[in-house]
């Protein structure tokens, strides 16, 4: 998994910035190359997954947002890539239904990025730093089990163990902004992949134990 961190630290110092910066700007996981070099298919769709970071704005709302967005992205071009090396009918269901699912939900958050603006809500600098430095350390956390995994060989089991720790990523992204938000559009959003993504990782629990 070394080559994967490596790979992901290096695309993620290009896209996500310097450390520090607000940015407004959607990092768009589907303008990415391919990534070459993986030893194993595994690596090649557990990658992906590993090219999130969090986006701090001013506004902990659109924060949320723009690294939600690559954060999904990154879980279909997952999805994508298993697609081409699983076997487990169950689990190739499971990867489609991501994609289809996951997919819809990026083209709402991008719609609803350019409402905003226009419904701007004001948070203190506390808030907004407390939520930013919260999220930041989950996403990182979530990025240092993922590279602490190790690979079985076996697509069926990677693709859906890696999935765990990447949709809890998910929740815990979630639970933060609802800490906060004072949006009730990003308040139905956060909840609703809250409910989605815990029913998923219990799901995927249950095809581990059959593989």
């Amino acid at each position: 998994m070394k080559k994967i961190a490596l790979i992901a630290a290096l695309l993620c110092a290009v896209a996500c910035g310097k450390e520090g910066e607000n940015q407004a700007d959607i990092v768009d996981m589907e303008v990415y190359p391919p990534i070459e070099g993986m030893e194993t298919p595994s690596e090649s769709f557990v990658a992906p997954m590993m090219l999130v970071s969090y986006q701090k704005t001013d506004n902990p709302d659109e924060g949320f947002l723009v690294t939600m967005i690559p954060h999904h992205q990154s879980a279909v071009l997952s999805s994508e890539e298993y697609l081409k090396v699983g076997k487990d009918k169950d689990a190739l269901t499971f990867a489609q239904n991501i994609i289809s699912a996951q997919k819809k939900e990026i083209a709402e958050f991008k719609a609803y990025m350019d409402n905003l603006d226009e419904e701007a809500i004001n948070y203190s600098d506390a808030e907004s730093k407390k939520v930013a430095d919260e999220s930041e350390k989950m996403m990182n956390s979530m990025l240092m089990t993922m590279s602490s995994m190790r690979m079985t060989g076996d697509a069926d089991i990677d693709y859906l163990a890696s999935m765990i720790p990447h949709h809890q990523g998910s929740i815990d992204l979630s639970k933060s902004i609802l800490s906060i938000t004072k949006n009730e559009k990003i308040k139905e959003i956060a909840n609703q992949i809250i409910a989605d993504q815990e029913k998923e990782i219990t799901n995927i629990k249950k095809m581990l134990a059959k593989l």
